[in-house]
């Protein structure tokens, strides 16, 4: 079986989606008439591959028309003139809810992700999670188990970020970040990068410690008030570059114009919080803003790859991760966040695996939130 095609029709594909023509350059593509100098087969071959491999489609799409034996007959199915009256469809991207506890992920088989991006629960923080771990050690143990599966799913050579902060409990602050460097080094990861997320002056929701010097104005009474957070950037091992096709490469280029422009290129990234406030979809819930996710796996990872959120929460990354054609998957333990990850997804139960080991938490977290709020006036 050979593929041919009509001149016009690969000439009109290559005007609707000039993208799919990016490994065939050296051949200067600019023009009507450079374009019809390219031999029909060369085109044809470079839009069928695109095709079948970026976007799964079935071989048949391409197939204009068949030869047999030197004589043409036509093919029933669909014609590249027909599929270039429109843009080349966009990628079906795959998304997985489990409703269970990411310290076990048996759902995910090894190396099957190539990006994770997540926020764990701040331990015990007064206006987030008051009391959801017995202890520190018994947050750490979490962190270490969820830590040992994680590595076992991601790629080799591919990232683990983190959005984490220290915490502070009654005046005692626990130095979350380094323990969790630390854990994640102990588990084999390459410590990559540490970005410091800033946030705008007037977002500070959880106290104003500075205005204790105000009243105390005497060396030893200064505890400054927190504008930023910790973005851990982890490596496994080496990543191949070689290792990505050009097409996926082309279809992943980054902007470079955004990328200078919003000042991706700092270890400081400025950008505003998101406030659990009452007329939010995630009323109640510390989620972290769209533009986290969203510059970490543009800069991480490649169109039509796989990215994992662990303790996913209201599904941001998730969310994020489909609109820039990426897979999915996400862990969350609290059963009760499932109808908001549905909402903000836009998702039916069939994307949830929903296991015995999962919780309902939110109801109780935010009646103990109601009281450290009332205690604090």
């Amino acid at each position: 079986m050979h593929l041919v095609s009509n001149e016009n029709a690969i000439f009109c594909l290559y005007l609707s989606s000039p993208e799919i023509f990016a490994n065939i350059r050296e051949n200067q593509i600019h023009t009507s008439r450079e374009s019809r100098r390219l031999t029909k087969g060369t085109i044809l071959r470079e839009a069928y591959h695109h095709l079948v491999y970026i976007n799964g489609l079935d071989v048949s799409m391409m197939k204009d028309e068949r030869v047999t034996k030197g004589r043409r007959r036509p093919h029933k199915s669909t014609s590249v003139w027909s599929l270039t009256m429109k843009r080349l469809p966009k990628m079906h991207t795959d998304a997985k809810v489990i409703i269970g506890d990411s310290q076990n992920m048996h759902e995910l088989s090894n190396e099957s992700v190539q990006l994770v991006v997540t926020s764990p629960p701040y331990f015990n923080a007064p206006f987030d999670y008051p009391d959801l771990f017995k202890s520190y050690d018994e947050f750490l143990q979490m962190m270490t188990n969820s830590a040992k599966e994680v590595r076992r799913v991601v790629s080799s050579g591919r990232i683990v970020a983190l959005v984490v902060d220290d915490t502070l409990i009654e005046g005692k602050k626990y130095p979350v970040v380094a323990d969790i460097t630390k854990i994640f080094v102990e588990k084999g990861f390459k410590y990559r990068e540490r970005i410091t997320w800033v946030k705008p002056e007037g977002y500070i929701r959880i106290s104003k410690r500075s205005g204790v010097i105000l009243q105390h104005p005497y060396p030893m009474y200064y505890y400054p008030d927190n504008l930023q957070e910790s973005i851990l950037i982890f490596q496994k091992g080496d990543f191949n570059y070689k290792s990505v096709p050009s097409r996926i490469k082309e279809l992943s280029t980054i902007d470079k114009r955004e990328f200078q422009e919003n000042k991706w290129y700092l270890s400081v990234w400025r950008i505003t919080n998101v406030l659990p406030n009452n007329n939010r979809l995630e009323k109640g819930i510390a989620a972290f803003p769209e533009e986290i996710p969203y510059r970490l796996i543009k800069l991480f990872s490649y169109w039509g790859e796989t990215v994992l959120d662990p303790f996913l929460g209201s599904g941001t990354t998730m969310k994020v991760a489909n609109e820039l054609q990426r897979n999915s998957a996400g862990y969350e333990i609290d059963m009760e966040l499932k109808e908001i990850i549905k909402a903000k997804l836009s998702i039916d139960d069939s994307k949830f695996i929903v296991r015995r080991d999962c919780k309902r938490l939110r109801t109780q977290l935010q009646s103990r939130i109601k009281r450290e709020v009332a205690k604090n006036g």
